[in-house]
């Protein structure tokens, strides 16, 4: 396991596909982008960007290896899903939009069933699931405003995307919510099948 050691502490954990791994250079242009337009956004730093698959909220800290023990099987048996980056958009809409975020292209039907086999495993294992629907997206930015803003991709961003790169493995991430945004630290890393 990756990071500091666990004691009996809570955690704020969640499983999620590392874009950054293969998109850094991307994900930094579009930023890049979109920092100059002057919107009250607190942007990611696009070695943090990712898909979640599924978010645990705070979880004791020694049922790590439990969850671990749970997954690795379903990611030792699924094909690594290849993806794109693909427009930029927000949600809920453009008036008050309170989460920016970069499409997916590519295996996105694949990552979809993934993410319900995630679901059904873990809720089987006693970790329920959020109750909104998935939607596939990476989180590139938040409002800063409780009510949202108004947001607009400029047109080269909406119809731009990426080359499409394999990801190699999902990983189980701790969040730790600090003043600058919050950081992640890597607990468990699962690669997909070979």
């Amino acid at each position: 396991m990756a990071g500091s050691p666990l004691n009996g502490e809570s955690i704020r954990a969640f499983l999620a596909l590392p874009l950054s791994q293969v998109f850094y250079v991307e994900v930094g242009y579009v930023l890049n982008q979109l920092r100059p337009k002057g919107y009250e956004v607190r942007w990611v730093d696009p070695a943090q960007v990712h898909v979640t698959l599924h978010f645990f909220g705070s979880v004791p800290a020694p049922t790590v290896p439990k969850i671990a023990e749970f997954l690795r099987p379903l990611f030792s048996r699924s094909k690594a899903p290849a993806l794109a980056l693909k427009g930029v958009g927000c949600f809920p809409d453009n008036r008050r939009a309170r989460v920016i975020w970069m499409g997916l292209a590519g295996d996105c039907a694949a990552v979809m069933q993934l993410q319900a086999s995630v679901a059904e495993i873990l809720s089987g294992a006693g970790f329920p699931s959020e109750d909104r629907e998935f939607k596939i997206h990476a989180t590139i930015g938040r409002a800063k405003k409780d009510r949202g803003i108004v947001f607009a991709a400029p047109d080269s961003l909406r119809a731009w995307s990426s080359e499409i790169q394999r990801i190699e493995h999902a990983v189980l991430y701790r969040s730790r919510l600090t003043p600058g945004g919050p950081r992640y630290e890597t607990l468990e890393t699962f690669p997909f099948a070979r």
